[in-house]
């Protein structure tokens, strides 16, 4: 029985702080030097008078605090307006339009719907090459975020070209943190044609040149010894991938602490090389721990705390817990219909709790969850989507439903005649 795990990726790129070679922090709307448009400049007061700078910022938060919808259309918002301002604010609006861009593809990325996060980061590298030259750090986290998306939707022979070419790209401009994150990324795609060992060894030449450039302790090293844990998991080397995982908590845990996307992301893959190796002994106080933290980082209606609950019920469910593994997965269903409607994430929570509902009950309140289900399967047909889990989905849907057809809910009786009191005679 295959449940689906959110062992996440993190969606932050490595490249998020680098400056932009040859260009300036921005201009003001009158063309005065030193305006800043960037994440770090959202608490400027001046540049917040820029409507744009503004709405992206609250986007930005919005998107920290799990409000994924809500960001979604606040980068949306940010793209419009920046498409129609005067030219007076040009500058000024290419540059929030650029940063929107790769804003609005990683929130699609975390949604699901890695067709538009494509779109957007093709965007991203055009217009921020525009605007901050081919070799600035912008157009280096756009392609890189264009090569993830490539990879996660198997179009790999693009996403080589597009990494080979940041590569040349970095050492061309001796820009040693740009060639580390493709190299990671390169890492990630040798991962995917099952190179394993030369993932690894791509990972390694990743994590060198971070611990020179950035220490041995930095976050961007962390997001490589995760990367080398999800390698190690592939190989079903548990006890290596927990390694990895536990060098990488320990370097966000003393960088940034505990309450931050990057540590109970890595947390979530330590509890699932646990939960894969049968070490279930460790799984208790991990997942206690994740439902609390996932909760008051991501909040209690964000997709990462769904994906937790998920995880959650299903160690359950290998204890044989099952209606407590119901209730978690019926919960994260819930959460995931408001958070990611019509997503596959939905619809293998929806598969989830039917298949546990079916270990102690009949199909009744599971039906509703194979309908929608089934509906999910039928929308990401029809829309084509590269999503290469999909055969998987439907397979499964396909096994849960004929369990449920086996299991039917009971026909209930009629009621019964009332009895007629008599009098004796």
């Amino acid at each position: 029985m295959r449940f689906f795990l959110s062992i996440s990726v993190l969606a932050v790129s490595v490249l998020a702080g680098c400056a932009s070679p040859g260009s300036t922090s921005g201009v003001a709307l009158d063309g005065t030097p030193g305006m800043c448009y960037r994440d770090s400049c959202c608490g400027q007061a001046s540049a917040l008078a820029f409507a744009p700078h503004r709405l992206r910022c609250e986007a930005l938060a919005a998107e920290k605090t799990g409000l994924l919808r809500e960001a979604e259309k606040g980068f949306s918002e940010v793209l419009r307006q920046t498409r129609t301002l005067p030219e007076e604010n040009r500058r000024g609006a290419q540059e929030v339009f650029c940063l929107a861009l790769i804003d609005a593809a990683r929130v699609s990325d975390t949604l699901g719907d890695l067709g538009r996060a494509i779109s957007y980061y093709a965007d991203g590298v055009r217009e921020c090459a525009n605007t901050y030259g081919a070799a600035s750090g912008e157009v280096a986290r756009a392609r890189i975020g264009l090569a993830n998306m490539q990879i996660d939707t198997g179009r790999l022979v693009e996403a080589s070209a597009g990494l080979q070419l940041l590569l040349e790209i970095s050492r061309q401009h001796q820009n040693r943190g740009v060639r580390a994150a493709a190299l990671d990324a390169m890492g990630r795609l040798e991962d995917r044609r099952e190179e394993h060992s030369k993932a690894r060894a791509l990972f390694k030449q990743a994590l060198d040149i971070q611990n020179q450039e950035f220490g041995e302790r930095s976050i961007e090293a962390g997001y490589t010894m995760m990367h080398l844990g999800d390698n190690a998991m592939m190989l079903r080397g548990w006890v290596d991938a927990r390694g990895w995982y536990m060098r990488a908590l320990d370097v966000f845990e003393l960088g940034i602490g505990k309450r931050n996307r990057y540590y109970v992301n890595t947390k979530t893959a330590l509890a699932a090389a646990f939960l894969r190796d049968r070490r279930y002994d460790a799984l208790p106080p991990l997942y206690e721990d994740l439902l609390v933290l996932s909760r008051e980082v991501f909040g209690a209606r964000s997709e990462e705390y769904a994906g937790t609950l998920n995880d959650a019920a299903a160690y359950q469910y290998m204890q044989k817990q099952y209606p407590a593994a119901f209730e978690k997965f019926k919960l994260a269903a819930e959460i995931r219909r408001q958070a990611m409607p019509g997503s596959m994430l939905l619809g293998w929570t929806d598969l989830n709790a039917a298949k546990t509902r079916l270990e102690f009950n009949h199909c009744g309140l599971a039906r509703p969850m194979l309908i929608e289900a089934q509906d999910i399967l039928t929308q990401q047909r029809q829309s084509s989507s590269p999503d290469p889990e999909l055969a998987e989905y439907s397979a499964e849907f396909a096994r849960v439903a004929k369990l449920c057809a086996a299991r039917p809910e009971p026909i209930s009786a009629p009621p019964a005649k009332p009895r007629l009191r008599t009098k004796k005679k």
